[in-house]
This record gives C-alpha cells, sequence and structure tokens, in this order.
C-alpha cells in the first residue's frame, strides 16, 4: 500500500513536469501523453519510443497532465486530467477524475477516442477490347463514412459507362449509362442501436430512367463492429419514386426496406466484404428492387488497394422488355483516405 501511494504521488509530481506519465509494474516510467485507451490497450506517444501501444495489465499508474476525453458505455462523457491506477474501490483497475470521481474501467468506452473526420475510399476500373468488337468502359465509385459518439453519417456516389462498336457495321451502341448518390444518418440510441434516415438517386439511361428517388426511415443493428469485422442489419419504410422517359412507365409507391452491410479483415492486406438491400412494393408483393454486392480488397501500398467486385441489380418489373436482372463484375484500383 505504501508502494503504490508513493509511486502515486511521484506519477503525479512528475507529470506536470513530463506531461502524461505511465509507471509500470516494472518500475520503468514514459513520460509524452496518452493517445487512446481502448480494449484494455493504451496508445502512448513518448518522444523517447516514439508511438507505442501496450496492455493495461502491465500499468502500475497513469496520470494525465492536461484534460482527456472519458466515454462512458451508458453514453456520457467526462473530460478531466485522470489517473489510472489499480482499484482500491472496485477491485479492478480504476480510472479516478481530477475531481475525485471513480470510474471502474469496465464502464469506460473509450479514453480520447478518435476525432470526428470523412474515412472513404475512391475506386476506379477500366476496360477495353480490341478485336471484331471493340469495347469499352470506366466505373468510379466513391463512399465516406464520419462516425462520431452516438452518430454516423454515410456519402456514396458513383458513375459507370461502357460502349461498344462494330467494326464491321460501324454502329456505336451504349450499353451502360448510369450514376448515383445517396446518403445515409444513423443515431444511436444505445451502443449497437440506431435509428436511420436514407435517401438515394439513381439514373439509368439505357433503361430510359430519368431518375429513381428514394427516402426512408426505420431501426439498425449493429452486432459487431471491430477492428476485424463488423455486420449490421436495418428494418425500415422507404418511399421510391420512378420517372421514365415515356410518362406511362412512371411509378411511386411506399414500400418497406430490409438491409445488412458485413466486412471482414483477414489480415491488415486483405479483407471481403458483402452489402444487400431489399425494397419491397407495399402494394404488391411482385414488385420489389434489389441490390447487392460481394468482393474483396488488397491492399498494394499505404493507401492503395486493388479491388474485385460482383454487383447484381434486380428489377422485378423494369419499363419495355429490358431484362429484369442485369449483373456486373469490376476489377479497378482504390484509394483510401
Amino acid at each position: 500500500m505504501k508502494t503504490t501511494v508513493f509511486i502515486l504521488v511521484i506519477g503525479i509530481l512528475t507529470s506536470r513536469v513530463l506531461g502524461d506519465t505511465v509507471v509500470f509494474k516494472s518500475g520503468e516510467r514514459l513520460s509524452g501523453k496518452v493517445i487512446s485507451v481502448a480494449d484494455s490497450k493504451m496508445v502512448f506517444k513518448s518522444k523517447v519510443v516514439g508511438t507505442v501501444t501496450f496492455s493495461l495489465a502491465e500499468v502500475e499508474a497513469c496520470f494525465t497532465e492536461g484534460k482527456v476525453e472519458v466515454v462512458l458505455k451508458d453514453g456520457s462523457v467526462v473530460e478531466k486530467p485522470v489517473q489510472f491506477q489499480p482499484g482500491s474501490a472496485t477491485g479492478a483497475v480504476d480510472v479516478v477524475t481530477s475531481d475525485g470521481r471513480v470510474f471502474d474501467l469496465e464502464a469506460v468506452e473509450k479514453v480520447n477516442p478518435e476525432k470526428k473526420k470523412w474515412k472513404g475510399q475512391i475506386v476506379a476500373n477500366y476496360l477495353e477490347n480490341r478485336g471484331n468488337l471493340q469495347s469499352r468502359s470506366l466505373n468510379v465509385t466513391g463512399e465516406a463514412v464520419r462516425r462520431g459518439v452516438d452518430t454516423r453519417l454515410s456519402l456514396n456516389a458513383g458513375y459507370l459507362y461502357g460502349q461498344q462498336d462494330d467494326t464491321k457495321t460501324g454502329v456505336e451502341t451504349t450499353t451502360s449509362d448510369n450514376n448515383y448518390a445517396g446518403g445515409k444518418f444513423d443515431y444511436f440510441f444505445l451502443r449497437s442501436l440506431y435509428a436511420y434516415l436514407n435517401s438515394k438517386y439513381y439514373r439509368d439511361s439505357v433503361l430510359f430512367l430519368d431518375y429513381r428517388f428514394t427516402e426512408g426511415l426505420g431501426l439498425g443493428f449493429q452486432w459487431v463492429d471491430t477492428r476485424v469485422w463488423s455486420f449490421d442489419t436495418e428494418l425500415g419504410l422507404n418511399y421510391v419514386r420512378e420517372k421514365y422517359w415515356d410518362p406511362e412507365e412512371d411509378e411511386d409507391y411506399m414500400g418497406s426496406r430490409l438491409a445488412y452491410h458485413f466486412t471482414y479483415t483477414f489480415w491488415e492486406t486483405f479483407s471481403a466484404f458483402h452489402n444487400l438491400e431489399l425494397v419491397y412494393s407495399s402494394s404488391s408483393v411482385i414488385r420489389y428492387l434489389l441490390s447487392t454486392d460481394a468482393g474483396i480488397q488488397a491492399k498494394i501500398a499505404a493507401s492503395w488497394f486493388a479491388q474485385a467486385k460482383v454487383q447484381v441489380l434486380y428489377d422485378s418489373a423494369p419499363p419495355g422488355d429490358h431484362e429484369k436482372f442485369d449483373s456486373r463484375y469490376m476489377l479497378g484500383l482504390g484509394y483510401n483516405f
């Protein structure tokens, strides 16, 4: 007990001079700045050893000179200088704030969580064929996510164009010409349960579709969200408005929406993903829209990666004599930001 008290006193005094201080159970001391604490691990930056990550099980005590942001699992946030020390009140590791409040580390979600900023990626691929039939296609997609303590904003957009030329007849045919843009806002009531608002714009000149606009709301559940994998499901209502070149094809309807999103990281350089969205018309069970994709990504440089993806679009009642089923196979180069 005397040893612990002595370490606490020395730590407080040295932290005022050297910044944040970590005292290890081995007796070693490290001065610098606490970057973050999560999943029983601390990220610490020191001029001596740089940025290091270690388990809290190795720590006898830690003291911060300035304020840190402590996010509790109940959603509340505390911004105070803190001490991490063996728990005298809980029997575990305690987080003690400068105003005397004591929290069991198990009640803490994160310390100094990553500040809100946009994260996302841009992927582009180009394919050209030469021979009896010449063709070319270009596809560019982008997505970005900004995550807060209890909010998440997601944006996405893309453009696909394809053309083929018959070298014998000289006829040029546009095989693909569509674009989309969408967004979704999530608000987390609990750690895993959230409400969402979403909207999406889609245009396809090959299908003579001026636009398809959907907007809706519902509930989602984040089953798991870690560095290795994430999985969430969503259920809600959507309003769909379709406007075609032929006014007789125009359609408006309310529908139910079911969606899920899955990602898994096998190694730091290799990951997989799968997404699905199904919208059913409330007026007819045979009227529905399905979009799904699955693919893999392989890191090839610091922020660059290669991506292979399969995308399937299904419209149960397309205009005219167009096919219901549309599949795309894409291989491209991407950039993470």
